[in-house]
């Protein structure tokens, strides 16, 4: 940044930094002190701040396009009240489809999406991945308010609280990637409220508002939450029908079988091949490994998915920047992980069997087709925390 940029980005930070500290103090939204809020907005804004700069392709690219399409609204400025209308490139006017062919660096509505949003920052800011990656840093620090607030309604217990809060400020490898400039921050943000919603007092504002983040974050990752639909289906059938007994598995086994039929027949397996192959195409580093050869037989192909299994466990921990560092934080989250699970109730609550159920069935379903070990890390990113959310609710009451 030039001592202009520097400037701007001081004056932004200590205006959105000074209105969280009036909110908080006005509203008392998480129950935190000051400090405590403080050092919560700090540390999201710190993160963000550091993936810009050790920003990767995929956030150069997202800022360089929305550079790019400002130049073609102030061009023409009444494309500004439909830009930022979320959708598919089939719903967009004709008159953005020279945007979308200029740009060359995505052809589908989850990178547009993102992009929109990298566009706003970049227009009530400048368009520098410093300045954007505060306001994602901000947008980060309200993902993990929210979930503080949520933990709030559903559990008093303090000291769950304050494992919580620890996590969400220092992190876990994960919530670097998710304080970043990726999609994966987004995504975070409207899973983080549809959750606020289903804890919270019901409103009717609130229902239009996560209504509107679960259309965002199908947009943003349409594969993710087909995913976490499909399993949430099956969660709720075994919930609802569990007075049948065996019954209810039957049922589970078929509503599933239909929802991946549906998906055949949707082109769903053209959207997941045709993401796979422009994996395959990229090969970006040494973080990527073979696709799967489904072509072979059984026992190699077991195999191989077994393989792949492994690897995504391991990439829960894993990348290729600042390795000793890396280590550190991977040793302590499992640790960390270890002692959520040691001290874990008998009697799972709802949320937690969900939540844990949704990361590890995701995890496994992504290796299959994500050939990068980055990718992988991030991709989960956001299901990661909601995992650990959950492991700390169901701890049992009385702990060391």
């Amino acid at each position: 940044m030039h001592r202009v940029e520097l400037i701007i980005y001081g004056l932004q930070f200590i205006a959105l930094l000074t209105l969280v500290l009036y909110v908080e103090y006005r509203f008392q939204y998480t129950r935190l002190s000051l400090r405590s809020v403080c050092l919560l907005f700090l540390s999201s804004v710190c993160l963000a701040a550091f993936s810009a700069y050790i920003a990767e392709m995929d956030s150069r690219k997202y800022l360089r396009d929305s550079i790019l399409l400002m130049s073609f609204l102030e061009k023409d400025p009444r494309m500004y009240g439909l830009f930022f209308l979320s959708g598919g490139n089939s719903l967009y006017p004709e008159s953005y489809f020279p945007m979308l062919i200029a740009s060359n660096t995505w052809s589908n509505y989850t990178s547009y999406t993102i992009e929109k949003f990298y566009l706003f920052f970049s227009l009530i800011s400048k368009p520098n991945l410093y300045n954007v990656s505060l306001f994602f840093g901000a947008l980060s620090f309200v993902s993990k308010s929210l979930l503080i607030r949520s933990f709030q309604l559903l559990d008093q217990d303090s000291f769950k609280l304050k494992l919580i809060y620890a996590f969400l400020l220092i992190g876990g490898l994960e919530v670097f990637f998710i304080s970043g400039v990726y999609k994966e921050n987004l995504l975070f943000f409207f899973l983080s409220f549809i959750v606020y919603t289903y804890c919270s007092r019901p409103r009717v504002w609130k229902y239009i508002i996560a209504f509107l983040c679960l259309l965002n974050a199908v947009f943003l990752r349409l594969d993710t939450m087909i995913i976490i639909m499909l399993i949430l289906s099956v969660l709720f059938l075994f919930f609802k029908y569990r007075h049948w007994g065996l019954c209810r598995y039957l049922i589970i086994i078929l509503s599933s079988t239909l929802s991946l039929f549906c998906l055949y027949c949707l082109n769903y397996k053209d959207y997941a091949i045709g993401k796979l192959n422009r994996y395959a195409n990229l090969k970006p580093g040494n973080t990527h490994f073979d696709p799967i050869d489904w072509n072979n037989d059984a026992i190699n192909l077991c195999g191989q998915i077994l393989l792949r299994w492994r690897q995504a466990f391991y990439s829960i921990y894993t990348t290729t920047d600042y390795l000793y560092i890396v280590s550190i934080v991977n040793g302590l989250s499992v640790i960390f992980i270890g002692v959520l699970l040691y001290y874990q109730s008998i009697k799972w609550h709802k949320l937690t069997l969900v939540t844990v159920s949704v990361f590890i069935a995701f995890m496994l379903t992504l290796s299959l087709f994500i050939p990068n070990y980055n990718a992988l890390l991030r991709y989960k990113s956001p299901l990661f925390v909601f995992m650990i959310f959950g492991l700390i609710l169901n701890i049992r009451k009385k702990t060391i």
